[in-house]
């Protein structure tokens, strides 16, 4: 599981879009030769592109699958499936775009909050996704998609922060004071411009389940390759001096909380510095040896005081290598 995003040049074979602009094309002309080209890209799609709802990134000239994820790639093919089923009727495509929708509103998340996917182009695919999902909601009758769509537009609208109410590509932390480009900021406003209110106007707590590979990770990869880890995989190779690993959570009360590491230390015995908004609350975290990489154990640091609301939980380098699958955060605790 790669994190690395593709140049435009390198993203090829990805066929959504198209499917997707010619079914718009058949509803606007009539022209019965652009839904077939619409119903024959979306098969090469879910022929090649996806596997139960998974929607891969693209496939390169060489034929190498690229298997990136990105809430793009969802929100374009949920649209394109979409689309198709109200062309033709068939209940089929409609049971693809909510393959797909489960798939991404369970697994790129971070809890339960559409993930940060960077800056430059990733910081306008949330608006893409939304897109998506808003379609199945007001077209298509699937309204269990609602309350994930209501409290993400909540969510990034209470995390703005700022004078100018401009919200940043993390909508689980408060935007940042620097310049945002607009295409990030765009993404909250076109959320806002079509998702129906809740009439919600605070914070949204989080489920409390943050997986480590949908985090804020500096200098640690990606990876899969071991079995047993929660959602999408877990952060390998960390060992080094300034590798950090950030979670921004948002709880419903101030308190004592849990946190609950699941992790592997197949290298022996681990540690970890952890601060929580800025403040160091364990020197060395201990990650005992789990004996091998595939096995998978928890570490407890219970008694952590958090904020109402938004919190920053933040992980540093202590001794030896760690691969982190999840965090669980509970309480408040006695």
């Amino acid at each position: 599981m790669a994190q690395e995003r593709a140049r435009p040049e390198e993203r090829r074979h990805q066929r959504p879009p198209a499917a997707l602009t010619a079914t718009k094309l058949y509803a606007a002309t009539g022209d019965a030769s652009y839904l077939e080209r619409a119903r024959g890209l979306f098969a090469w799609i879910k022929a090649n592109l996806q596997d139960n709802g998974h929607v891969y990134d693209h496939l390169e000239g060489s034929g190498t699958l690229v298997k990136w994820d990105f809430s793009y790639n969802f929100g374009t093919y949920i649209s394109a499936a979409a689309a198709l089923h109200k062309a033709t009727g068939a209940a089929s495509y409609l049971a693809d775009a909510r393959a797909a929708a489960d798939w991404v509103t369970t697994y790129l998340t971070n809890g339960g909050t559409v993930m940060q996917e960077g800056v430059n182009d990733g910081g306008g695919f949330k608006a893409r996704l939304i897109r998506g999902l808003n379609t199945l909601v007001k077209e298509h009758g699937q309204r269990r998609y609602l309350p994930f769509l209501q409290r993400n537009a909540t969510q990034a609208w209470q995390h703005r922060r700022r004078s100018d109410n401009l919200v940043g590509p993390d909508w689980s932390a408060p935007a940042p004071s620097t310049y945002l480009q607009s295409l990030t900021a765009a993404a909250a406003v076109s959320t806002l411009q079509i998702v129906q209110p809740d009439g919600n106007a605070g914070l949204q707590p989080e489920n409390g389940v943050y997986e480590a590979e949908n985090a804020v990770p500096a200098g640690i990869g990606g990876e899969s390759s071991q079995p047993g880890y929660s959602g999408r995989g877990y952060l390998a190779g960390w060992n080094s001096s300034g590798q950090t690993l950030t979670f921004h959570v948002n709880v419903a009360s101030a308190g004592a909380h849990k946190l609950t590491f699941r992790y592997a230390a197949g290298a022996g015995d681990a540690t970890r510095r952890v601060l929580v908004n800025g403040a160091q609350v364990a020197a060395g975290q201990p990650f005992p040896s789990t004996g091998g990489w595939g096995t998978w154990s928890t570490a407890v640091l219970d008694g952590v005081t958090l904020a109402r609301g938004y919190n920053m939980i933040r992980l540093e380098m202590g001794s030896n290598f760690l691969n982190l699958d999840r965090l669980d955060l509970s309480g408040p605790t006695s």
